[in-house]
């Protein structure tokens, strides 16, 4: 583990506003099967509040159409073994410019609120970033840029980090980059942010139940034991609680 956590676990009910569960619709899980495995996994992680967010990017665009039938099916199943956990939809774009102007219909809010996941190339620069985020806020949206660890340009800027929150975007980082960062000089990196409280969302970015498993627990002790408790629930609850009802976040 990046940090030493404390000896005993603290329970908090959790939420994950990142993940691709939704079966069959993109890189994620393969069948309704899959998808309900991976809602019990979350589930055992603690996790209360879940947020499907399917890609919305080539080769799946036209996968759109079936994004809600398939979301009912699975919130359906899902009642009836955990009646306590919350299920929303949303989506998770892959921003350009060309996507932007000619498929904007197919961008699913979280819940229907302004709240947009958004992600970008993983060579993308800030003033990619920039921009986006100003024709989004322009346009009514409050962009969540989705694992902003993966824009080396921008994350290891402190500055621009400021900057795109700064402009009215909100920062998700994935729970295994708390966990299992690539390297020393990202484990600092994530540290900072994180201390800084620049991160609004922890997400599992979960896509099956094996390698890329919805795990949470873990990453919610971590950040307790470095940032504090009241920290680690803002961002792995609270913040989520508040978004999916449409709210402004402090």
């Amino acid at each position: 583990m990046l940090w030493k956590k404390k000896e005993k676990a603290i329970y908090a009910p959790l939420a994950d506003v990142h993940c691709h569960i939704l079966p069959t619709v993109d890189d994620g899980a393969r069948d309704m099967d899959t998808a309900l495995e991976m809602i019990r996994l979350s589930y055992e992680e603690g996790v209360r509040l879940l947020v499907f967010t399917p890609h919305v990017r080539e080769p799946w665009l036209d996968m759109f159409r079936r994004h809600f039938s398939l979301f009912e099916q699975v919130r359906e199943k899902a009642a009836e073994r955990y009646p306590d956990l919350l299920c929303y939809l949303g989506s998770e774009v892959y921003f350009t410019r060309e996507l932007y102007e000619e498929h904007r219909e197919k961008f699913r809010r979280i819940n229907e609120t302004d709240y947009l996941l958004v992600e970008f190339s993983t060579s993308c620069g800030y003033a990619d970033i920039e921009y986006a985020v100003g024709r989004l806020v322009s346009d009514g949206y409050l962009p969540i840029i989705a694992h902003v660890e993966r824009y080396a340009k921008v994350f290891y800027d402190p500055d621009a980090l400021r900057q795109i929150r700064r402009m009215g975007a909100c920062l998700q980082m994935n729970a295994s980059t708390v966990t299992h960062p690539f390297d020393r000089s990202m484990k600092k990196r994530v540290e900072q942010t994180l201390k800084e409280g620049a991160v609004s969302f922890l997400a599992s970015d979960a896509h099956d139940p094996l390698k890329r498993r919805p795990a949470m627990q873990d990453a919610y002790q971590t950040v307790c034991a470095l940032c504090g408790e009241a920290y680690a629930k803002r961002i792995c609850y609270d913040n989520a609680a508040k978004m999916t009802e449409g709210k402004w976040l402090n």
